[in-house]
């Protein structure tokens, strides 16, 4: 407060020296004009003022032609004070800019000094509230006038507002602190100390659904914001109403659903909960997108969850696509393409693109091409899961290649896709260059231990320098049938 009423004092004797100057300028000026002043020089001796230069007869006579110029302009004393007011409200008016500026610009680094400029600067007195606040041996009182202060210059400001209320919780005031936090809250939902207050109090009412009005603020504002809550948000899956506000909440499709179930698919420990939640969405009116199941269908089959994995990617199919019960699903590559383990998961790598193309030459049937740059490459980008009960099956397809230069070769390997990944088959290594050709391989699923199996177009490199590659292989016609059972006893590769 010293430190206020010293700059206060310092600033309006400066103040008051000026308007000083100021008005005996006006006066003077006035006099000059009303032709009241008189110029009289001192008289000095004749043989003095011969010696005198010309630079000081200059100087005698100067103020004289000031007054003649004066007079001649005819200039009232009136019009003379208007010109001079003008005068003094220009530099009143650029001094306050000047003030102003220089207050802005000191507000939060150095407060104090913001304030000598502006005694009302509400960012500066917020600042110095704060700075009262963050001491362990805070003076409340003193925090509470400057957030008065700023509440007074800037009576819309939501800070100040929420400074009284933690100053008013500090003192056990819990009624007001409620009261001032909300209010502020209304004003802004940008501020970072009131809506997670706001969140934690509500939670400890039992109010999940204002809790989570407060959390979608916060998530809104800062991404980096989204990991430190996630943990307060996570633990709504434990208590049974907080998790139904939390599914209804998520039924309104917030703008970081998606970000938040794919952390809740790879890190909430308890997976039946997991289940009711993307059970609950998918029968609200914004239900799961594919790119919100994918990590969620990911986390089932991490667990070995096959079957309701398949399930839940089934049901979210489109009609037409749901009585396609081949194998591989979409072998043609007729359907869309949306990276779902039971669809092609093709996944771009430095080093290889992966297309699916319409081929001229054979009535806009479509293919799958990949193209290498001579890069090495870690390659086994494309996949596809499969539910296959337990028998014998043949694997079949068409394959060409253009300049493939690869110390092996590429193929396409088959194995289960339980934690021991058993390899069922593995196709011939292709590589160099050679028209469309046929191959196959079979393979038997075994009865138990192998629920489920992968389906993946790999690079087989055994040492570092085995991964470069570079040309193109296209494949179509893919197809995994029964084996015929004459051909059982044949055997596998």
């Amino acid at each position: 407060m010293l430190v206020v009423r010293n700059s206060r004092h310092h600033r309006r004797g400066q103040q008051a020296e000026i308007w000083d100057r100021l008005r005996q300028i006006l006066q003077t000026l006035s006099a000059v004009a009303s032709g009241r002043h008189h110029w009289r020089g001192k008289r000095r001796g004749h043989g003095h003022r011969k010696s005198v230069s010309r630079r000081h007869v200059r100087e005698r006579y100067e103020p004289v032609a000031r007054r003649s110029w004066l007079v001649k302009q005819e200039i009232s004393a009136s019009g003379l004070a208007i010109v001079v007011c003008v005068l003094l409200v220009s530099i009143g008016i650029g001094w306050s800019v000047v003030a102003q500026t220089a207050a802005t610009d000191l507000a939060r680094s150095q407060p104090d000094a913001a304030l000598g400029f502006v005694a009302d600067q509400p960012v500066a007195l917020i600042r110095r509230a704060e700075q009262e606040l963050a001491k362990p041996d805070a003076n409340l009182d003193s925090a509470r006038e400057w957030a008065q202060r700023a509440l007074r210059a800037s009576p819309l400001n939501a800070r100040a507002l929420t400074l009284l209320g933690l100053i008013a919780e500090r003192n056990g005031d819990q009624k007001k602190a409620d009261a001032l936090m909300r209010i502020a809250s209304a004003r802004t939902w940008r501020d970072e100390i009131t809506q997670p207050w706001l969140f934690n109090r509500d939670v400890g009412l039992g109010d999940y659904r204002d809790a989570l009005m407060h959390a979608d603020a916060m998530m809104r504002m800062y991404d980096e914001e989204q990991a430190e809550f996630f943990p307060r948000l996570a633990a709504f899956t434990i208590d049974p109403r907080a998790f139904e506000a939390l599914i209804a909440f998520l039924a309104t499709s917030p703008p970081w659903r998606t970000w938040f179930l794919s952390q809740l698919s790879g890190r909430l420990a308890n997976q039946a909960r997991l289940v009711q939640l993307y059970a609950a969405l998918s029968k609200t009116g914004q239900p799961p997108t594919a790119e919100e199941l994918r990590p969620y269908l990911n986390r089932l089959i991490l667990d070995e969850n096959f079957g309701l994995a398949y399930q839940v990617w089934h049901e979210v199919l489109p009609p037409a696509q749901r009585s396609d019960e081949s194998h591989p699903f979409n072998r043609d590559f007729e359907f869309p393409i949306n990276d779902l383990p039971f669809n092609w998961d093709l996944a771009n790598i430095p080093g290889a693109d992966i297309q699916i193309v319409s081929a001229a030459d054979a009535g806009g049937k479509r293919r799958l091409l990949v193209e290498f740059s001579g890069a090495r490459v870690h390659f086994a980008n494309v996949k596809q899961l499969m539910l296959l009960p337990a028998g014998d099956y043949r694997f079949r397809g068409w394959v060409k290649t253009a300049e493939l230069a690869t110390s092996r070769g590429l193929w396409w390997h088959i194995f289960c896709a339980n934690a021991a990944a058993e390899t069922l088959a593995t196709t011939e290594l292709v590589s160099g260059t050679m028209p469309w050709t046929d191959f196959g391989v079979k393979f038997q699923v075994p009865a138990t231990g192998c629920e489920a199996q992968w389906l993946r177009l790999e690079l087989p490199a055994r040492i570092e320098s085995e991964s470069s590659i570079e040309g193109q292989v296209w494949y179509q016609d893919l197809r995994i049938t029964p084996a015929p059972a004459a051909a059982a006893d044949a055997p596998l590769h």
